[in-house]
């Protein structure tokens, strides 16, 4: 994909986010399949750096952002209608996005009681991993291994 997984990541969570009924706050905006609500402006609004969200404090500019946010949900549900989250192509920068985001939390817990070093990271990361296919309860079917990896 052209843009970096970083900047296109608020269109992947918006494309995956599910509009359901009850949201908070009043409802801004209704259409055909739209709904935007104050929670969805706020949970937007946080997206955006601390510059921007400062401009907004300015009616005429949190009126345009809004429309903004309007024009993107439709495109968003242009999208959805088109069967683009379906596409083998973003299920894998949702797998992409997704590790990156589980490895950098990871890294903020580990880095809060101070650095680490590469050699540990990576132990700890493997006990980790390891503890999870632990949970997982795996049953590896090795017949079938076997065949698509002789």
């Amino acid at each position: 994909m052209a843009m970096s997984l970083r900047a296109s990541l608020p269109a992947i969570l918006a494309l995956c986010a599910c509009h359901s009924p009850g949201k908070e706050g009043p409802v801004l905006v209704k259409g055909a399949g739209l709904e935007v609500t104050a929670a969805d402006l706020r949970d937007r609004l946080v997206l955006e750096n601390e510059s921007t969200r400062g401009a907004l404090r300015d009616p005429a500019r949190k009126r345009e952002f809004l429309a903004r946010v309007i024009d993107e949900e439709l495109l968003l549900a242009e999208a959805r209608t088109q069967k683009l989250d379906q596409s083998p192509e973003f299920k894998a920068t949702i797998r992409t996005v997704l590790l990156q985001e589980l490895r950098r939390a990871r890294a903020r817990a580990r880095n809060a009681g101070g650095p680490v070093d590469a050699a540990r990271q990576e132990a700890e990361e493997r006990a980790w991993i390891q503890s999870l296919r632990d949970q997982a309860k795996l049953e590896l079917n090795e017949e079938a291994i076997n065949a698509f990896v002789p």
